[in-house]
């Protein structure tokens, strides 16, 4: 087979595999703009709750909480709970719970 052949048989590959490329990463973008609405979605649907709620890592870490969380337990600011142990505010809770008693 001649070089110029073997060429343009590797060009139409290259071209043929670029376009799978191409539809994979459209395919990508479609699902992370739906990911993104959802995440949008939930996200307004926690803020807009009266009830407080905190989600935390798998030991336990603040990793977020809405404003009825913060508002429950006493904080304006999210990053003074960020990376708290969960187990702290309960223990708080405890803490004014006895005093008041």
């Amino acid at each position: 087979m001649s070089l110029a052949i073997e060429n343009a048989r590797l060009h139409s590959d290259v071209l043929s595999k670029m376009k799978e490329v191409d539809a994979t990463n459209l395919k990508l973008a479609k699902t992370l703009g739906k990911l993104t609405d959802s995440e949008e979605k939930v996200r307004s649907t926690i803020e807009a709750v009266t009830e407080g709620i905190i989600t935390t890592d798998l030991h336990g870490r603040i990793t977020d909480i809405n404003d009825a969380g913060m508002k429950i337990h006493g904080y304006s600011a999210k990053p003074e709970l960020i990376g708290m142990n969960a187990s702290q505010l309960m223990a708080e809770e405890e803490s004014v719970e006895s005093f008041q008693n």
